[in-house]
């Protein structure tokens, strides 16, 4: 028997139809290199996974590491104003089904946003 695919409204943009696919618990990284103009609603696209970028600016870069559902205790972002060099995050990512007692500090080197 194979999988149910859910339907999906054609009238979604891609961003939304690739997050309706992605099962919860799945790791989310997103990467914004030397542009990061965007006009559509930043904030709309990526607050759902725990992003606090509200705009992007010509030039600059991002990067965010999170899972869809809700916000790990592990979530990082950063981003870098152009010629700032390069954005790089990190994050310990625990075992599915661990405790996260252990949590790591993944702010501890984070810019202000």
């Amino acid at each position: 028997m194979s999988p149910t695919i859910p339907e999906i409204s054609p009238t979604l943009s891609l961003a939304d139809r690739r997050a309706t696919l992605m099962k919860a618990g799945r790791i989310i990284v997103v990467v914004v290199h030397d542009s990061g103009d965007f006009t559509g609603g930043l904030s709309s696209v990526l607050a759902p996974y725990g992003s606090t970028i509200t705009y992007l600016g010509r030039r600059e870069s991002y990067a965010m590491i999170t899972q869809k559902g809700p916000k790990p205790s592990w979530f990082v972002e950063k981003r870098s104003a152009k010629g700032a060099g390069p954005t790089t995050v990190e994050a310990f990512i625990p075992p599915a089904g661990t405790l996260e007692d252990h949590e790591v500090d993944n702010d501890k080197d984070r810019d202000e946003l």
